[in-house]
């Protein structure tokens, strides 16, 4: 979508924008002081607005903040599911382990909030960060679902298919051939000017009783992915 001709692209606009400002910048709303609240919507509303294209297409990273953008503008609201387990390896081997603001984190309903304090005691640095993403989606689910948006799982996108986010992508004159990885220089700079935070997962391959381990604490928040037992095969992360 960045690439296309007809698109603005904004890359994480508000989360850049909240950065050192407020005390939690990966949470809701509902968090934040009334000052601070204002302008998170001030930010929200400049992030689709000045546009040079047809389509403004704004990439964030903060699920919590999907009510936000919903009270801002009428987005079309497309939400890209990415293997946990990777997710997860990712955090770790760029140093990102888990805290416990995380079972604080505004957003985080009071059911998955409960579910994530009984795992968190006990569990490996990989479940935690399976289980918080467990209870992001969980808390989230019936806001996605309320705005239509449309879900895209990203190890679909690799093997080429856009599943209901076709007709979407074709109206934008994107095709499944522009699905590629942008290239990278010689600096580790990609296309987005990303750089050096844009890791490869993991290769470890995990014990099979840590497998078991972060695959029971993806499934005990009733996801709606991931849900298979060859989901959750060696290699699928």
């Amino acid at each position: 979508m960045a690439n296309s001709p007809i698109v603005d692209y904004r890359r994480e606009p508000v989360l850049q924008h909240r950065i050192g400002k407020v005390s939690d910048a990966f949470g809701a709303s509902s968090g934040l002081t009334p000052e601070e609240r204002d302008d998170l919507q001030t930010e929200v509303t400049a992030a689709f607005a000045d546009r040079e294209s047809p389509t403004v297409v704004v990439k964030e990273v903060t699920p919590l903040l999907v009510d936000d953008f919903l009270q801002a503008a009428d987005p079309q609201v497309v939400y890209l599911r990415r293997h946990p387990l990777a997710v997860a390896e990712s955090h770790l081997a760029l140093g990102w382990l888990p805290h416990r603001r995380l079972l604080d984190r505004a957003g985080i309903g009071a059911r998955e909030r409960e579910m994530l304090q009984s795992l968190w005691d006990s569990g490996s640095d990989a479940a935690k960060l399976v289980a918080y993403f467990a209870a992001v989606e969980s808390s989230v689910r019936d806001r996605l679902e309320r705005a239509g948006a449309i879900t895209v799982t990203y190890e679909d996108l690799r093997a080429g298919d856009i599943g209901d986010a076709a007709r979407l992508f074709d109206s934008l004159g994107i095709g499944t051939s522009d699905l590629s990885a942008p290239s990278v220089d010689g600096e580790r700079t990609d296309a987005y000017g990303v750089g050096e935070s844009r890791k490869l997962t993991s290769v470890d391959v995990p014990t099979p009783e840590a497998l078991e381990e972060v695959k029971e604490a993806w499934l005990a928040f009733s996801p709606t992915s991931y849900r298979n037992e060859a989901d959750w095969t060696l290699g699928t992360a």
